[in-house]
Protein backbone atom coordinates (compact mmCIF):
# COMPACT_ATOMS: atom_id res chain seq x y z
CA UNK A 1 0.00 0.00 0.00
CA UNK A 2 1.57 3.15 -1.54
CA UNK A 3 2.54 6.24 1.58
CA UNK A 4 3.06 9.85 1.18
CA UNK A 5 4.75 12.45 3.09
CA UNK A 6 2.90 14.94 4.40
CA UNK A 7 3.50 18.83 4.56
CA UNK A 8 4.44 17.84 8.40
CA UNK A 9 6.58 14.94 7.33
CA UNK A 10 4.44 12.18 8.96
CA UNK A 11 4.06 9.55 6.21
CA UNK A 12 0.39 8.38 5.50
CA UNK A 13 -1.30 5.88 3.70
CA UNK A 14 -2.45 7.12 0.50
CA UNK A 15 -6.50 7.95 0.81
CA UNK A 16 -7.42 7.26 -2.89
CA UNK A 17 -7.31 3.47 -5.05
CA UNK A 18 -8.08 2.54 -7.89
CA UNK A 19 -10.03 -0.74 -8.82
CA UNK A 20 -10.48 -2.47 -12.45
CA UNK A 21 -13.44 -4.80 -11.71
CA UNK A 22 -16.88 -4.23 -10.29
CA UNK A 23 -15.89 -6.30 -6.81
CA UNK A 24 -12.95 -4.49 -6.08
CA UNK A 25 -14.71 -0.76 -5.59
CA UNK A 26 -15.19 -2.58 -2.29
CA UNK A 27 -11.44 -1.16 -1.36
CA UNK A 28 -12.97 1.82 -0.65
CA UNK A 29 -14.03 0.72 3.21
CA UNK A 30 -10.78 -0.45 4.13
CA UNK A 31 -10.47 2.37 7.11
CA UNK A 32 -7.46 4.30 5.23
CA UNK A 33 -9.24 4.75 2.41
CA UNK A 34 -12.43 7.18 1.79
CA UNK A 35 -12.28 7.75 -2.50
CA UNK A 36 -11.88 4.96 -5.04
CA UNK A 37 -11.72 5.31 -8.90
CA UNK A 38 -13.50 2.30 -10.52
CA UNK A 39 -11.41 2.57 -14.38
CA UNK A 40 -13.57 1.27 -17.23
CA UNK A 41 -13.40 1.20 -20.93
CA UNK A 42 -16.19 3.24 -22.64
CA UNK A 43 -16.05 3.22 -26.49
CA UNK A 44 -15.32 6.61 -28.09
CA UNK A 45 -18.13 6.32 -30.29
CA UNK A 46 -20.21 5.83 -27.15
CA UNK A 47 -19.31 8.69 -25.37
CA UNK A 48 -19.99 10.39 -28.66
CA UNK A 49 -23.50 9.79 -29.05
CA UNK A 50 -23.88 10.83 -25.41
CA UNK A 51 -22.55 14.35 -26.07
CA UNK A 52 -24.29 14.44 -28.92
CA UNK A 53 -28.22 13.11 -27.38
CA UNK A 54 -26.82 16.03 -24.20
CA UNK A 55 -26.56 18.52 -26.61
CA UNK A 56 -29.90 18.06 -28.21
CA UNK A 57 -31.89 18.35 -24.92
CA UNK A 58 -33.78 22.00 -24.75
CA UNK A 59 -33.86 22.34 -21.42
CA UNK A 60 -31.63 20.17 -18.97
CA UNK A 61 -33.12 18.49 -16.54
CA UNK A 62 -32.69 16.33 -13.37
CA UNK A 63 -34.28 12.70 -12.31
CA UNK A 64 -34.11 10.85 -9.41
CA UNK A 65 -35.31 7.70 -7.99
CA UNK A 66 -34.83 4.95 -5.52
CA UNK A 67 -33.97 1.23 -5.27
CA UNK A 68 -37.17 0.34 -6.95
CA UNK A 69 -37.09 2.50 -10.05
CA UNK A 70 -35.61 0.87 -13.48
CA UNK A 71 -32.66 2.72 -14.61
CA UNK A 72 -34.19 3.47 -18.36
CA UNK A 73 -37.29 5.86 -16.61
CA UNK A 74 -34.40 8.40 -15.67
CA UNK A 75 -32.45 7.79 -18.82
CA UNK A 76 -36.26 9.03 -20.60
CA UNK A 77 -37.08 12.01 -18.82
CA UNK A 78 -33.59 13.32 -18.91
CA UNK A 79 -32.62 12.63 -22.28
CA UNK A 80 -35.86 12.05 -23.73
CA UNK A 81 -34.61 12.80 -27.60
CA UNK A 82 -31.56 10.15 -27.53
CA UNK A 83 -32.12 7.56 -30.06
CA UNK A 84 -33.57 4.09 -28.89
CA UNK A 85 -29.81 2.06 -28.62
CA UNK A 86 -28.06 5.50 -27.04
CA UNK A 87 -30.75 5.19 -23.84
CA UNK A 88 -30.27 1.52 -24.00
CA UNK A 89 -26.90 1.63 -23.34
CA UNK A 90 -26.76 4.09 -20.92
CA UNK A 91 -30.22 2.40 -18.90
CA UNK A 92 -27.73 -0.90 -19.54
CA UNK A 93 -24.85 1.21 -17.87
CA UNK A 94 -26.43 2.91 -15.10
CA UNK A 95 -27.25 -0.62 -13.87
CA UNK A 96 -24.20 -1.93 -13.78
CA UNK A 97 -23.03 0.95 -11.67
CA UNK A 98 -26.21 0.54 -8.87
CA UNK A 99 -25.52 -2.99 -8.63
CA UNK A 100 -21.56 -2.48 -7.70
CA UNK A 101 -22.60 0.00 -5.41
CA UNK A 102 -25.15 -1.70 -3.76
CA UNK A 103 -22.96 -4.73 -2.91
CA UNK A 104 -21.28 -2.51 -0.87
CA UNK A 105 -23.91 -2.47 1.68
CA UNK A 106 -26.52 -4.69 0.19
CA UNK A 107 -28.85 -4.31 3.18
CA UNK A 108 -29.33 -0.65 2.79
CA UNK A 109 -31.80 1.32 0.45
CA UNK A 110 -29.68 3.79 -2.16
CA UNK A 111 -31.13 6.97 -4.17
CA UNK A 112 -29.83 7.33 -7.57
CA UNK A 113 -29.93 10.95 -9.65
CA UNK A 114 -29.35 11.36 -13.16
CA UNK A 115 -28.76 15.11 -14.41
CA UNK A 116 -27.59 17.38 -17.34
CA UNK A 117 -25.69 19.90 -15.50
CA UNK A 118 -25.23 23.57 -16.40
CA UNK A 119 -24.31 25.54 -13.49
CA UNK A 120 -21.41 25.68 -10.69
CA UNK A 121 -22.99 24.70 -7.78
CA UNK A 122 -20.78 22.70 -5.42
CA UNK A 123 -17.33 24.20 -6.51
CA UNK A 124 -16.20 24.66 -2.96
CA UNK A 125 -14.10 21.67 -2.15
CA UNK A 126 -16.42 19.70 0.89
CA UNK A 127 -16.98 16.70 1.95
CA UNK A 128 -20.47 15.21 2.20
CA UNK A 129 -22.62 14.41 5.33
CA UNK A 130 -23.36 10.89 3.96
CA UNK A 131 -22.08 7.22 4.34
CA UNK A 132 -21.00 6.69 0.46
CA UNK A 133 -21.34 8.69 -2.98
CA UNK A 134 -20.95 6.98 -6.35
CA UNK A 135 -20.79 9.59 -9.43
CA UNK A 136 -20.03 8.72 -12.99
CA UNK A 137 -19.61 11.65 -15.30
CA UNK A 138 -20.53 10.54 -18.90
CA UNK A 139 -20.26 13.96 -20.62
CA UNK A 140 -18.29 16.86 -19.63
CA UNK A 141 -15.60 17.70 -17.38
CA UNK A 142 -15.70 15.12 -13.98
CA UNK A 143 -16.18 15.36 -10.43
CA UNK A 144 -12.27 16.77 -8.89
CA UNK A 145 -11.61 14.97 -5.47
CA UNK A 146 -8.09 15.16 -3.33
CA UNK A 147 -5.99 12.69 -1.28
CA UNK A 148 -5.82 13.62 2.60
CA UNK A 149 -2.83 14.49 2.32
CA UNK A 150 -3.72 17.80 -0.21
CA UNK A 151 -5.96 18.73 2.13
CA UNK A 152 -6.08 21.17 5.01
CA UNK A 153 -8.80 20.19 6.96
CA UNK A 154 -8.95 23.57 9.00
CA UNK A 155 -9.09 25.76 6.31
CA UNK A 156 -11.94 23.17 4.54
CA UNK A 157 -13.78 23.87 8.08
CA UNK A 158 -13.92 27.40 8.04
CA UNK A 159 -17.57 28.35 6.82
CA UNK A 160 -17.07 32.37 7.52
CA UNK A 161 -16.97 33.07 4.30
CA UNK A 162 -15.71 35.91 4.28
CA UNK A 163 -13.47 35.55 1.35
CA UNK A 164 -14.44 34.53 -2.70
CA UNK A 165 -15.12 31.13 -3.27
CA UNK A 166 -12.00 30.62 -5.62
CA UNK A 167 -9.81 32.06 -2.59
CA UNK A 168 -11.26 29.57 0.14
CA UNK A 169 -10.54 26.65 -2.81
CA UNK A 170 -7.00 27.70 -2.55
CA UNK A 171 -6.71 27.76 1.10
CA UNK A 172 -8.07 24.01 1.40
CA UNK A 173 -5.77 22.86 -1.40
CA UNK A 174 -2.06 22.81 -0.35
CA UNK A 175 -0.83 21.82 -3.88
CA UNK A 176 -3.22 22.88 -6.82
CA UNK A 177 -1.35 20.07 -9.44
CA UNK A 178 -2.95 17.27 -6.55
CA UNK A 179 -6.24 18.01 -7.75
CA UNK A 180 -7.53 14.33 -9.14
CA UNK A 181 -9.84 14.16 -12.23
CA UNK A 182 -11.24 11.41 -13.68
CA UNK A 183 -11.92 10.69 -17.16
CA UNK A 184 -15.55 10.09 -18.48
CA UNK A 185 -17.40 6.88 -17.76
CA UNK A 186 -14.74 6.50 -14.56
CA UNK A 187 -16.89 5.55 -11.60
CA UNK A 188 -15.78 8.16 -8.22
CA UNK A 189 -16.54 6.22 -5.02
CA UNK A 190 -16.42 8.74 -2.49
CA UNK A 191 -16.69 7.69 1.69
CA UNK A 192 -18.42 10.68 3.85
CA UNK A 193 -18.57 12.21 7.17
CA UNK A 194 -21.51 9.87 8.13
CA UNK A 195 -19.30 6.35 7.48
CA UNK A 196 -18.39 4.72 10.41
CA UNK A 197 -15.45 5.80 11.68
CA UNK A 198 -14.49 8.61 9.03
CA UNK A 199 -15.73 11.72 10.83
CA UNK A 200 -13.22 14.43 10.16
CA UNK A 201 -11.91 12.67 7.13
CA UNK A 202 -14.60 12.67 4.75
CA UNK A 203 -13.45 12.14 0.89
CA UNK A 204 -13.13 16.24 0.01
CA UNK A 205 -14.28 17.32 -3.46
CA UNK A 206 -16.21 19.14 -5.64
CA UNK A 207 -17.94 19.78 -8.93
CA UNK A 208 -15.92 22.04 -11.36
CA UNK A 209 -17.18 25.31 -12.78
CA UNK A 210 -18.45 24.57 -16.27
CA UNK A 211 -21.20 28.06 -17.00
CA UNK A 212 -18.63 30.46 -17.75
CA UNK A 213 -18.53 27.92 -20.46
CA UNK A 214 -21.63 27.08 -21.51
CA UNK A 215 -20.22 23.62 -21.31
CA UNK A 216 -22.83 20.40 -20.38
CA UNK A 217 -21.88 17.83 -17.88
CA UNK A 218 -24.23 14.16 -17.58
CA UNK A 219 -24.00 12.99 -13.73
CA UNK A 220 -25.05 9.60 -12.65
CA UNK A 221 -24.92 10.43 -8.69
CA UNK A 222 -26.19 7.22 -6.43
CA UNK A 223 -26.18 7.58 -2.55
CA UNK A 224 -26.37 5.87 0.51
CA UNK A 225 -27.63 8.63 2.68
Amino acid sequence: MLAAVSSRGIRRRKSSTTARRPREVAWVLEASRNTCRWRRTIAPEVLAALARAVADVRAPSVAEAGDGTVAALLVRDVLPEASAEVAAWLARDIERVRRAFRALRPNEPTSMQLEIVTSDKCRRFHADYKVLRAVCTYVGPSTEWLDDDAIDREALADRSFDIPLEAQNARIVRDPSAIRRAPPGDVVILKGEAAEGNRGRGAVHRSPPVEATGARRLVLTLDFP
